[in-house]
């Protein structure tokens, strides 16, 4: 039984040490996006490093769920005499669980971030695209290439 409580514990030290990288990550790429011409690339790959990394801490979860299935029983049956290894794994989850907030509230304000990204990025290509399409027309107007200023011209000749 001591064997299968220290394996849970050594499970959340992993997963605690592999939420603390997932939320390195958050942070870089609020860090990212907040520039001035954020580094998309970047931002991408810190992406695809946060899937592996979840990837990772689901298969600890469910090897967790897995073990404690099999001690719920017995645990609660000798509460009293594995107190300070329960009270551990409590302060353990406490941590694990303060990390997962910490990641959902960093992904939460990324997502508002980014979306506020690329709602600025559209408005500056519709901008563009408006000022293009006024100076092409402006340049066809002006070289009288519209068929209606080269007709009169020739026919005044």
């Amino acid at each position: 039984m001591e064997n299968r409580l220290e394996i849970l514990k050594q499970g959340l030290d992993q997963k605690e040490i592999l939420l603390r990288k997932v939320l390195s990550l958050c942070e870089a790429q609020t860090q990212n996006i907040k520039q001035p011409e954020p580094d998309l690339e970047a931002f991408d790959q810190a992406f695809a490093q946060k899937e592996d990394l979840i990837e990772k801490i689901l298969k600890l979860d469910d090897g967790f769920e897995s073990m404690y299935q099999g001690i719920s029983e017995k645990l609660q049956e000798s509460k009293a005499k594995f107190q300070s290894q329960i009270r551990d794994l409590q302060e353990r989850i406490q941590r694990v669980t303060e990390l997962q907030v910490a990641i959902q509230t960093t992904e939460a304000r990324n997502k508002k971030l980014v979306e506020t990204y690329f709602s600025k990025t559209k408005k500056t290509l519709a901008q563009t695209k408006r000022s293009s399409k006024a100076a092409y027309d402006y340049y066809r107007n002006m070289s009288g290439t519209d068929a209606g200023v080269g007709s009169s011209w020739e026919t005044k000749q």
